[in-house]
């Protein structure tokens, strides 16, 4: 009788831990071992600060002033930016402040919204951690197949998008999705 619960033991902790494992590669998705430069992007809205990547830089949103924090390849042929996503005072008091995966629906509800036809989601969404910090995102294409990714997580009792999108006709070589959504997550574990 001892041994099967010993076997039994054995197979519980030896099933938690592979799929621990398998959840945790099914998870993250991307890694966050892009190299970082030294210098640091501030978001206009908040204090939240992110390293800039190697081969990035920082601009600033001068015609609209939606964006927070804006960063762009070297050539042009991606780009990264942050958005706060502003609630009305009634959800804001109603959500909690790690609901992930209201905020996810949001996000994708504004961006249908705003890019009707023009807005295709692809794959699964995906909820993870980096640095302790709660992530969820999601991918989509457009109508001439350039896939984004938008990453939804809460800063200082506020929700953000970081959204990572190739650009069209203007960057000089064509950027690897999974090298800029692992440039996405490598910023995420920058924050500060």
């Amino acid at each position: 009788m001892k041994k099967f619960f010993l076997l039994i033991l054995i197979l519980v902790s030896f099933y938690s831990c592979t799929t621990t494992k398998q959840e945790s590669d099914l998870i993250t998705g991307y890694p966050t071992n892009y190299p970082m430069t030294s210098k640091t992007a501030s978001s206009l809205t908040s204090n939240l600060k992110m390293s800039i990547p190697q081969g990035w830089f920082f601009t600033e949103d001068n015609e609209f002033n939606r964006i927070d924090l804006w960063l762009v390849r070297d050539d042009y042929s991606a780009s990264i930016n942050l958005t706060p996503i502003n609630l009305d005072e009634k959800l804001s008091t109603e959500i909690n402040n790690d609901d992930l995966k209201f905020i996810l629906e949001v996000s994708k509800k504004i961006r249908k919204q705003n890019l009707a036809n023009d807005f295709n989601i692809v794959g699964q969404d995906e909820y993870f951690k980096i640095n302790n910090r709660n992530f969820a995102a999601y991918q989509y294409t457009n109508l001439n197949g350039i896939k984004a990714r938008v990453v939804v997580f809460n800063y200082a009792e506020r929700f953000f998008e970081l959204l990572a999108v190739p650009t069209i006709d203007v960057g000089k070589t064509k950027v690897d999705v999974n090298e800029l959504f692992t440039i996405q997550n490598s910023l995420l574990a920058t924050i500060r």
